[in-house]
Formats: structure tokens, C-alpha cells, sequence
């Protein structure tokens, strides 16, 4: 992967947890873990199988250098939207991680 393709910021989110008065653990907003270069394709019929498996509709696909601790709890926010991870597949040996999202934006 050429660092002149990463040309999207994208911010990287985690869900947060607080306590509630009585004690219980519920879940309030999404906070940054991470905000790196990315580049955005919208899906070709054959990343659109590939990620198939995931069972949901994906829209789009984020290349981003690998990162570990990524998975289809975090979300991504890009231009203004929300996308949820549905999943994500190494490439380039791992030196890279695609993630397939769909928008959570309407």
C-alpha cells in the first residue's frame, strides 16, 4: 500500500460504558480510538461477496495500515458519517486491514 492512497482521515470509535445511579453498567457513546489515513472505495460486486459472510449490506470499503484491536464493534466516522464495521480482512501479508462498513446515517 502506497502511502499517497491513504488520502481520507478517518476516526476510529469504541462504544464507552458508565454506571449508572443504582449501579448498573450501561452503555453511553461512541468515543475516538484512533484517528488515521485511510483509502474509501464504494464495493465492486466481488469485495460485496466477499463480504458476504458478515450477513449485513455493505456500502463501502476503508484500506487502512493494520491496526490491532479492530473488529466489527467499532465504528469508523468519515465526512460527517457513521459507519459500522461488518468486517474486516488483512492484506498485504498484514501490513494492511480493508474494512468493509455499512452507513449508519440516514
Amino acid at each position: 500500500m502506497k502511502a499517497g492512497d491513504l488520502k481520507e482521515r478517518i476516526a476510529i470509535t469504541a462504544a464507552t460504558s458508565a454506571q449508572n445511579a443504582i449501579g448498573e453498567v450501561v452503555a453511553s457513546a461512541y468515543a475516538t480510538v484512533a484517528t488515521v489515513w485511510a483509502a474509501k472505495w464504494t464495493l465492486t460486486s466481488k469485495d460485496i461477496a466477499r463480504a458476504a459472510s458478515a450477513q449485513q449490506q455493505t456500502e463501502a470499503k476503508f484500506a487502512i495500515r493494520y491496526r490491532d484491536g479492530i473488529s466489527t464493534s467499532n465504528r469508523i466516522v468519515h465526512k460527517g458519517t457513521d459507519y459500522q464495521i461488518v468486517s474486516t480482512e488483512e492484506f498485504e501479508d498484514g501490513w494492511g486491514l480493508y474494512l468493509f462498513v455499512r452507513s449508519l446515517t440516514v
